[in-house]
């Protein structure tokens, strides 16, 4: 790994590097990275290396339509929510 000392001269110029550092970067090369950081917290956090996480898969549920509005003070015949059939997994 070649190791790169830069001097900037605003904090605009330096942020602007960095964002051009990590786009530069593979995609998984910057999801470890964030994995990294996200153990590193949870360390300072607990003093804790392993947390629990997530056990299984995630669960896909279906998206509810959404809540009818009001209409001055009556609300529509059908203000109960109802299955949307294209918020399903597929």
């Amino acid at each position: 790994m070649e190791k790169t000392i830069r001097l900037y001269t605003s904090h605009k110029e330096m942020k602007a590097g960095d964002y051009r550092y990590w786009q530069s970067r593979p995609v998984h090369e910057r999801i470890d990275a964030g994995s990294m950081l996200t153990t590193l917290a949870d360390w300072l956090k607990t003093g804790k290396l392993d947390q629990p996480r997530l056990q299984g898969p995630l669960a896909c549920l279906p998206r509810l339509k959404p809540r009818p509005r009001k209409i001055g003070r009556a609300l529509a015949e059908d203000a109960q929510p109802r299955w949307h059939p294209s918020g399903m997994c597929s």
